[in-house]
């Protein structure tokens, strides 16, 4: 499978998990997804924008860090991310990502399911 980058299907989400603002999401994922994969996207903060604060269950969820300073809630730490900078939430954790700058941030996520 190959996937040009104006063929991504793009989702903004207002409010996402109880955040700020509109997150972009671009999903790499096909239609039929992928065995224990749920979601594997490209996410856009712009300035003030977040994703409020959540627990994973039954999955792991990974960021890799692409463009700008992102502030993360790592299990109620806070940590500043920079592009090359990589996070996991595991399953039972919890997690939340706020752009607290003047500059767009972006970062690669991917959400993996436990196996049955």
């Amino acid at each position: 499978m190959f996937l040009r980058a104006n063929e991504r299907k793009i989702d903004k989400k207002e409010n996402m998990r109880g955040g700020d603002g509109t997150v972009v999401m671009g999903s790499f994922l096909p239609e039929e997804k992928l065995l224990h994969t749920r979601l594997i996207s490209k996410i856009e903060l712009a300035p003030g924008c977040s994703i409020g604060c959540h627990t994973h269950e039954g999955e792991f969820e990974a960021f890799y860090f692409l463009e700008g300073e992102i502030t993360l809630n790592d299990n109620g730490a806070t940590v500043k991310a920079q592009p090359g900078d990589f996070s996991i939430c595991f399953d039972g954790e919890n997690h939340g990502i706020r752009n607290d700058t003047d500059k767009p941030a972006s970062l690669l996520a991917f959400i993996i399911t436990k196996a049955e």
